[in-house]
């Protein structure tokens, strides 16, 4: 029945104006919704793609560090910031202030995004950070795991990080490298080379540069309430994608999974023709939760 289930929002642009984007300006505008990226890998330039998202009302936060997101920080409005009374008191008493992630707290209106680094991997061990993660899922909030090929002077292709996670969502592996830079068109069946242009995401977008230095995703994504997005030019899964919606959320009201393998689309360049217009729908999207969305039949 998945295949046959289509999404609405009150919050997309109404057909016919989603020529540049699938959300309009504003439209998120005074609600705290707020998009972080946790870059494991090879410094990256997100400028552009922080304000492409910044008009439609949600903030991007660039990180480098998963205890940024993790960890709570002091408040320095209260009584309990490090070297004031209250904390030498606690500290003494055997009791150390710990500071709650204001991230974790409100899985509604935050969306973590992991790019994977290159070996040895920043996650491995961390398991803290990987229960977080998942909790934090379970709870509503919105989670986008990317890897990549070789890049950034690396040999190896970047998915160790992603793989870690990828198995603690209980998933099959990324793998693989790919020159890739082809343009993609959409696709004349599912499971060809292409986007899937039924899919609002991708419905007003002609053409799409796949981006550079790939990897693949296993077929078996599709079979555990994945939906295809793009499959590159090589034949392999390089998108898809858990909705929002309760249908692909279960009885536990767990947030939206993305799983991508192509971060130098992020990079939104002026000759990567779709790429702008994609991943600022695809990450906006993954700002949406269930009480935000409507399903649909699809025949």
């Amino acid at each position: 029945a998945i295949p046959h289930i289509g999404i609405t929002s009150k919050y997309f642009a109404p057909e016919g104006d989603r020529a540049t984007s699938l959300f309009p300006a504003h439209c998120f505008n005074g609600e705290g919704r707020c998009i972080h990226i946790v870059n494991l890998g090879p410094e990256m330039d997100l400028n552009r793609l922080q304000r492409l998202c910044s008009v439609s009302g949600v903030d991007l936060k660039y990180h480098t560090d998963p205890a940024a997101v993790m960890v709570g920080k002091e408040e320095r409005k209260s009584g309990t910031r490090k070297g004031t009374s209250s904390s030498i008191a606690a500290s003494l008493n055997g009791k150390e202030t710990k500071f709650e992630s204001k991230v974790l707290k409100d899985p509604h209106l935050h969306t973590i995004v992991f790019i994977s680094g290159p070996e040895p991997a920043r996650l491995e061990g961390d398991t803290a950070t990987l229960e977080k993660l998942l909790m934090f899922n379970k709870a509503g909030g919105g989670v986008m795991i990317i890897g990549s090929g070789n890049r950034g002077g690396n040999s190896f292709p970047l998915i160790r990080d992603a793989n870690i996670l990828l198995q603690l969502f209980g998933l099959d592996k990324m793998w693989g490298h790919d020159a890739a830079e082809k343009i993609l068109q959409q696709q004349s069946a599912r499971g060809k080379p292409g986007f899937n242009a039924a899919h609002p995401l991708l419905a007003d977008i002609p053409q799409l540069d796949e981006g550079f230095s790939i990897a693949g995703l296993d077929e078996s994504f599709l079979k555990r309430g994945f939906r295809e997005l793009v499959r590159a030019s090589t034949g392999k899964l390089l998108t898809c994608i858990r909705e929002p919606s309760r249908a692909f959320a279960g009885d536990g009201g767990a947030g939206p999974l993305c799983v991508h393998a192509s971060p130098a689309q992020l990079l939104c360049s002026k000759y990567a023709v779709g790429a702008e217009q994609w991943v600022t729908n695809l990450l906006l999207y993954m700002c949406l939760r269930t009480a935000d969305v409507g399903e649909i039949y699809l025949p």
